[in-house]
């Protein structure tokens, strides 16, 4: 009885809400302090109807990537927002309990929301631990001369500056979807948000693996998602106990996770990429090119917050010359941007599987939807581009939530593997 009528209350509230709004879903709530055992959660994640600005989607990808030139349950929605392709976690943030979004992102550590949006947060010292897991390149200094000697903080992502946001480190007591609660979460207070790329957003969860991120905060230790394709299906974010893949419901395929040497890299989830195929033929790139260089630099990861998948160049022009063969195949003209006009969606259906190798083979066989983007170009046309791009003179290669759409992954730093399986409904 009463989880019907919680579904009643949820139903309704969700038909109240505005087009772009997600449901903060209603269940008993389940109060716990950081570094309490056995933490296990989930969150609802919704996307919305795709972005139809695709130079708006490839220059977010760009920003993202500059910066590399140089047992207990509970549910949260999140959603695609039309901004730019981001996908959007609704949570609570204070006492009382304030409904905001933000968005979610695998790539970054820094929690962090406008402070506006909750006056009970409190605020931490330079001294504290999780301060110091700034880094010192990220530490205002001038305000640890300060009395009180607040942990001010400058977190930029793009090589240039003008994608960032400023603020002080606090703390906060935060409640996901369900009903679980996380009592004294650290985040980011941030006052200065500067650049187009957190447009539509109140700020951002960063889910990586550094100290600072939900996932290590809570002591998760695993997270799984799985990214609808479909604007109008709900799916869902599970947190630690909770966080499994159900064999039963197709082939899970699972690569190591690998560490990149350089200290201020070790936020992202980085794989080992073998190889690419494209229709059933491996593609003709050479051994070593997805590697990590001792430097730091090159490698390939997951990124929840990057839209378009950025290959290392030498690779990139290998792929685009295999797909656009397999466009022409179709009797379509692909011009030098690797776009071309069709009358419907059924070219998109029509590409062949594009198979990413990873070690340990596990294979990961894409669809055209996860490697092709549509906008709408006429009342009978559509424009189809490549959602794949060069990271010119960058090594990393990203490989982006466009391609990881409609599938299961789990990020599991436990046993240190990436877990991956193909789904039709998220």
């Amino acid at each position: 009885m009463a989880a019907a009528r919680a579904g009643r209350v949820a139903a309704a509230a969700l038909l109240s809400l505005p087009v772009f709004a997600v449901l903060l879903l209603i269940s008993p709530v389940v109060a716990v302090s950081i570094g309490d055992a056995d933490v296990g959660f989930r969150a609802s994640l919704i996307r919305t109807a795709e972005s139809r600005n695709l130079s708006l989607a490839a220059e977010r990808s760009r920003r993202r990537l500059s910066v590399y030139t140089s047992g207990t349950g509970t549910k949260a929605p999140v959603k695609k927002s039309q901004k730019g392709g981001k996908y959007i976690m609704q949570f609570s943030i204070g006492e009382p309990p304030l409904l905001i979004w933000a968005e979610v992102d695998t790539g970054s550590d820094l929690m962090w929301y406008d402070p506006a949006r909750s006056r009970s947060s409190g605020k931490l010292p330079c001294s504290s631990q999780l301060c110091q897991a700034l880094g010192r390149r990220r530490i205002i200094s001038d305000q640890c001369n300060d009395d009180p000697p607040l942990c001010g903080y400058h977190y930029a992502y793009g090589h240039s500056g003008d994608h960032s946001t400023q603020g002080v480190l606090g703390t906060e007591t935060f409640t996901f979807g369900d009903g679980y609660v996380a009592n004294n979460v650290s985040f980011g207070r941030s006052d200065t948000i500067d650049g187009s790329q957190f447009g539509g957003t109140a700020g951002l969860v960063g889910l990586g693996r550094g100290h600072l991120s939900l996932v290590s905060q809570l002591g998760a230790g695993r997270f799984a998602y799985c990214l609808a394709a479909d604007p109008n299906v709900y799916s869902t974010i599970l947190f630690g106990s909770l966080a499994a893949l159900d064999t039963s419901a197709g082939d899970v395929s699972s690569t190591p996770l690998v560490t990149n040497p350089k200290p201020d890299r070790d936020t992202h989830y980085y794989v080992n990429l073998q190889g690419i195929s494209v229709g059933g033929s491996r593609l003709p790139i050479k051994d070593g090119t997805f590697a990590i260089n001792s430097d730091g630099s090159g490698g390939v990861f997951f990124d929840s917050g990057a839209i378009d998948t950025s290959l290392k160049d030498a690779a990139y022009q290998v792929v685009r010359q295999a797909i656009t063969s397999e466009i022409q195949r179709l009797g379509y003209d692909a011009g030098d941007d690797t776009c071309f006009v069709a009358a419907n969606q059924q070219a998109v259906a029509q590409m062949p599987p594009l198979v990413l190798h990873f070690d340990d083979g596990a294979d990961m066989s894409l669809n055209g939807r996860n490697y092709l983007k549509t906008s709408t170009k006429g009342p009978s046309e559509v424009l189809v581009c490549m959602a794949i791009k060069s990271s010119s003179d960058s090594e990393v290669s990203i490989i982006g939530n466009i391609m990881q759409a409609n599938f299961r992954l789990l990020h599991d730093l436990d046993s240190m593997t990436l877990s991956f399986q193909a789904t039709d409904q998220c």
